[in-house]
């Protein structure tokens, strides 16, 4: 049995809550095989307007290191598409179009990347970010903990199609910016 942490919204991906009606909302839910554990949502800063408070001192550009993929999984012409970029920069202002889902992240003009090079990021606690930079059938999935100015953490790909997963690990120091008029 695998036992899944969900906001109770998850419930709304459920094709049927009937289950719930008559059950302590603090008790976990059985669906097939999976065991759906209540738990309060964490917040996360709505992407309304610029990012005033949150993750302090995230915005602006990072030069990331990264380590290999894990396990080491021959990818062939693939492995560019997931290729990592040298650099991430946090913009403050909320995503467009379907980036709508957080604040706007991008790879800087000066930094190295495969064809992921736009996309979004959330926070999720005072210290800690999620980011992905996306294409229709790929991304890349970071996970991020900002701490002394250093950002530490991992990336994974992901793709539209079973492929067994892989993490790197990442860390990245702040620098300026190649493009002085944005955040």
């Amino acid at each position: 049995m695998r036992i899944l942490l969900l906001p109770l919204t998850a419930c709304l991906i459920i094709t049927s809550c009937s289950s719930r009606q008559n059950q302590n909302e603090d008790e976990p839910v059985q669906v097939d095989d999976a065991q759906i554990v209540p738990k309060a949502a964490e917040a996360v800063v709505e992407p309304t307007e610029k990012v005033t408070s949150g993750v302090e001192g995230l915005v602006g550009c990072w030069d990331l290191t990264i380590g290999p993929y894990l396990p080491a999984v021959e990818l062939g012409a693939d492995a560019q598409i997931v290729a990592p970029p040298t650099g991430l920069q946090f913009h403050a202002e909320p995503g467009g179009a379907w980036e709508a889902q957080g604040f706007e992240l991008s790879v800087p003009t000066d930094a190295t990347s495969g064809p992921l090079r736009t996309g979004f990021w959330q926070p999720v606690s005072q210290s800690q970010v999620t980011a992905s930079l996306a294409a229709p059938f790929t991304a890349l999935m970071f996970s991020l903990t900002v701490d002394s100015g250093r950002l530490e953490g991992h990336v994974e790909p992901r793709w539209d199609f079973g492929r067994q997963k892989q993490r790197a690990a990442v860390t990245g120091t702040k620098r300026a910016c190649p493009d002085a008029h944005r955040s």
